[in-house]
């Protein structure tokens, strides 16, 4: 069986860290990182993952706008919505 494949849009580095060590342990494939929303949006739709997992308060686009714009792309993937 295959490892799910996980995008993480954070903007907190530390977070992200924290994600992807945990994620990680639990064999899940982690194979991107972006730190706003914009770069999320190229992230995502360049690498194709299962899960996006996506913070609420991202600078450049945020994260409400980040999903409804991945939503509306062909193979979207499963939204996770992160917030404090």
């Amino acid at each position: 069986m295959n490892a799910i494949r996980v995008v993480i849009v954070e903007d907190h580095a530390l977070v992200r860290a924290g994600l992807r060590t945990s994620l990680e342990a639990a064999g899940i494939d982690v194979i991107a990182e972006a730190p706003d929303g914009i770069a999320g949006f190229e992230t995502v739709t360049n690498t194709h993952p299962d899960v996006a997992i996506i913070d609420l308060g991202l600078p450049g686009k945020d994260g409400i706008a980040l999903t409804r714009d991945l939503k509306a792309q062909p193979n979207a993937p499963r939204i996770v919505i992160l917030t404090m």
